[in-house]
């Protein structure tokens, strides 16, 4: 059995005979525990495991002892590992994994990863870490992340937790960067059957940033996209087909920034009118 330094609540399953109701287990030397042991049909025992981040590394001995009294002692059943260290985590910008919805996948670095049940936290306002965390090897791992438009671009403490759940933390080691910003369209209504060219204003457009517009019913199509030098301004064609949708909700413009920062934009509702400049004529 595998417990990791700094485990916090980690579910652990002993087995063997003789198992009584009541009974309790021990971890041999300081600063590990093992709590609120339930047995189950004499030969299973459930425990929580807390592991101090200071506690000694390597394999210790475990009790069980029943209500009467009567115990049996496993020698090195129980091996305490290294906590994971991280050392970097890739960089997102504002509204990364935002513009479909889904995390974007980012590289964990660092050493000491074991495989299962991981999971990832990064504490900050707007950012959350996918549950699922796949250890590639003991120095890499990939974990999704979504961060929110709204999220101040800044440095954010991360913690890391192993399959074995041993607990690591890096501070400052995940970088939010400034993602696109959209200040004005222009035009900024439209009407049905026309085509515009569009101008988006903002900040933080990377060269090759894309435009998307979700219209619920189709026919409305982007084309030719083109990237300010300085990143201010994004230009393209718009159509919009005869049958298209009218106003919202049903037409929203995205815009999102390509690899390695993902940033996106919160949607933009577009209002798409009848010629005569109404949704009901």
């Amino acid at each position: 059995m595998k417990i990791g330094q700094g485990a916090r609540s980690y579910l652990v399953i002993i087995q063997g005979t003789g198992f009584a109701n009541g009974a309790d287990a021990t971890i041999s030397g300081a600063g590990a525990w093992l709590k609120s042991p339930l047995a189950y049909g004499g030969t299973t025992l459930y425990a929580y495991a807390t592991v101090a981040p200071a506690a000694a590394a390597g394999a210790r001995s475990l009790t069980v002892t029943n209500p009467d009294g009567s115990s049996a002692t496993c020698s090195r059943c129980v091996v305490i590992d290294p906590a994971p260290v991280v050392t970097a985590i890739d960089s997102l910008q504002t509204g990364a994994g935002e513009a479909g919805f889904f995390a974007q996948d980012v590289n964990v670095h660092g050493t000491g990863f074991v495989a299962g049940s991981g999971r990832v936290f990064i504490k900050g306002g707007g950012i959350v870490a996918w549950p699922a965390v796949e250890v590639t090897s003991p120095t890499e791992a990939v974990v999704g992340v979504v961060v929110s438009p709204e999220t101040v671009p800044g440095r954010y403490d991360v913690t890391f937790t192993n399959g074995d759940g041993g607990v690591g933390r890096c501070l400052g080691c995940f970088t939010v960067e400034p993602g696109p910003r959209v200040d004005h369209v222009t035009p900024s209504s439209f009407v049905r059957g026309d085509r515009y060219a569009v101008t988006l204003s903002g900040m933080h457009f990377a060269p090759g940033a894309l435009v998307t517009v979700f219209d619920l019913h189709g026919g409305i199509s982007v084309t030719r996209e083109a990237v300010s030098a300085d990143g201010t301004t994004i230009t393209f064609n718009l159509a919009i087909a005869h049958k298209a949708y009218l106003n919202g909700p049903g037409i929203w413009l995205y815009v999102h920034n390509p690899a390695p920062g993902y940033g996106s934009i919160a949607p933009i509702e577009l209002s798409v009118t009848k010629s005569c400049g109404t949704t009901t004529c």
